[in-house]
């Protein structure tokens, strides 16, 4: 059963956050000031990360959210048949492909998009973080009616980027079929194109599973990235991370 990418959004809402006192701020420098209650201090955008108990957190501290339905596979993955998605990068396979399988790995702050017809033909895996620009430009092509969606990865500081991917989603009508996100470990994900069978986190052992060679690169297409602080990095070192 699908769910609407709002009713997600509703669910890890975050409340507004508290504005301090100024009896309670100890201004540090420019760059820092110190919650005098709890002594937590503030990075240079000045937002103090204060403690669980100070009356200036009221964060809900969402985790492992889980909603929907997958498909649990029968058989393991067969890396000889699995394309491996790294960040910033997407994946397209079907049932004509020599991969029947397609997968990604260290879903932390980054999230992974996958769409699959449920007809078994067409299968689009992404894996995106804040730099990541049109973020669902590779999953377009997709029919409302016919295809299945999971959102899997992102933690803590992942609200903003889960929050746009719903949002977009909700925006084109897309249905969610699962989602596990906000976790606070490293998630890896994939799903069998032809059988709709998935493998989540423990069920994957991404060093045997996933082996990342050099013919899967003609299957794999990067994304462009958005510019920060006046430098974007190079191909060659996003590769390399």
């Amino acid at each position: 059963m699908s769910c609407n990418p709002m009713q997600i959004l509703h669910a890890i809402k975050q409340p507004a956050r508290l504005i301090e006192s100024q009896e309670h701020i100890k201004v540090i420098s420019d760059m820092q000031h110190q919650c005098k209650l709890c002594k937590a201090r503030s990075g240079s955008l000045l937002i103090i990360p204060h403690t669980y108990k100070c009356i200036y957190n009221n964060s809900t501290d969402l985790q492992n959210f889980i909603i929907g339905n997958r498909i649990h596979h029968e058989s393991p993955i067969d890396p000889s048949k699995c394309l491996v998605v790294l960040q910033h990068q997407y994946g397209c396979i079907s049932n004509t492909t020599k991969y029947t399988t397609i997968g990604t790995y260290g879903l932390g702050p980054c999230v992974c998009i996958c769409m699959r017809a449920r007809d078994g033909t067409l299968t689009v895996l992404s894996h995106v973080d804040t730099l990541t620009q049109n973020i669902l430009g590779p999953h377009y092509m997709f029919p409302l009616d016919t295809t299945d969606v999971y959102i899997i990865g992102g933690d803590s500081q992942s609200h903003n980027l889960i929050n746009n991917i719903l949002e977009l989603l909700a925006k084109f009508n897309y249905k969610i079929t699962f989602a596990h996100i906000l976790d606070s470990t490293s998630n890896s994900f994939a799903i069998n194109c032809i059988t709709g069978e998935t493998y989540l986190n423990d069920e994957i052992i991404p060093t045997i599973d996933m082996l990342i060679t050099k013919e899967q690169e003609e299957y794999l297409t990067q994304f462009e990235l958005q510019i920060r602080s006046g430098i974007i990095y190079p191909l060659e070192e996003i590769k390399s991370e």
